[in-house]
């Protein structure tokens, strides 16, 4: 994933890469517009479809669920649900609609978007892709968001550098 008003540097190669939204300003204005991302590949049968849908300047909609190839929900996979609370007190059904429920009352503030427990990674992951689309608002892209969920990583050494400055500091 990219981040938003970063640098991504391999440091065994001399040339730096922007990113494609390196000229996007954190915290800049949302353009309306539907914004969808969705995953490449299936990972244990399913993939993620996502959208946010901006309305005077705001989130006023959104769509999440995992789907399997025939375009069916996690949420309705009794057996996964069965399996996923057996070892994690926590199924699709129950955390799907979790995450849903706090984009929408937290809309552009990703940071108050509460981690499931029970599911982690699910609930990393989301805040991931929901960052996503709001970069891709703030800059008015509607091309669906594509992620390689299943890419393998390539060798060598990466940093990323903050462009802005928030309360005086930046990562770097």
């Amino acid at each position: 994933s990219k981040a938003s008003s970063s640098k991504v540097e391999k440091s065994s190669s001399s040339k730096t890469e922007e990113s494609s939204e390196a000229k996007q300003t954190a915290g800049g204005a949302l353009k309306d517009g539907t914004y969808k991302l969705e995953e490449a590949d299936f990972s244990h049968g399913y993939k993620v479809e996502m959208s946010i849908t901006v309305a005077d300047g705001k989130i006023s909609d959104s769509t999440y669920d995992y789907v399997d190839k025939d375009g069916k929900s996690k949420q309705d996979d009794a057996d996964y649900e069965k399996q996923m609370k057996k070892v994690n007190n926590v199924g699709p059904k129950e955390y799907i609609p979790e995450l849903k429920e706090s984009l929408d009352k937290n809309g552009t503030n990703v940071g108050a978007i509460d981690v499931v427990s029970g599911a982690t990674d699910s609930s990393l992951t989301f805040k991931n892709y929901v960052q996503q689309l709001i970069q891709a608002a703030q800059a008015g892209s509607t091309d669906t968001i594509k992620i390689d969920n299943t890419a393998k990583m390539k060798d060598g050494t990466y940093t990323l550098e903050e462009k802005n400055y928030s309360h005086g500091y930046r990562v770097h």
